[in-house]
């Protein structure tokens, strides 16, 4: 147990310093981590590639929004962009669809929060 947080910790200082200072965010080195981390150790890893995307996105909107209430057509349009994107994000480290859905997510629910009398 201990070496795998040696381990861990190895991996995750090496992407710190292997990286420009300046480029680097705390969620960028954080994402990183993660998707080195589950691609070695996870008992059963997956091959990051458009077949995963494409199940994380619909089970991620699956389970943002379950009910349809929030999210319209051109939500999902604009949503649907990064369908075969997201592996391409988790090996960058970036997390625009997942900002993205949650800004438009945010949109809607006070949108319809503002329908109902106070």
């Amino acid at each position: 147990m201990l070496s795998r947080y040696f381990i861990f910790s190895l991996v995750f200082f090496s992407l710190i310093f292997s990286a420009s200072i300046e480029a680097l965010t705390k969620e960028s080195v954080l994402n990183q981590a993660l998707f080195t981390s589950l691609g070695k150790w996870h008992f059963s890893p997956k091959q990051l590639n458009n077949t995963y995307s494409q199940h994380v996105f619909d089970a991620y909107l699956k389970r943002l929004d379950p009910g349809k209430q929030f999210f319209i057509e051109s939500d999902i349009d604009r949503l649907y962009f990064y369908r075969f994107l997201i592996d391409d994000e988790l090996k960058k480290g970036s997390s625009e669809f997942f900002k993205l859905s949650h800004d438009i997510l945010q949109t809607r629910i006070k949108e319809v929060s503002s329908w109902i009398p106070k």
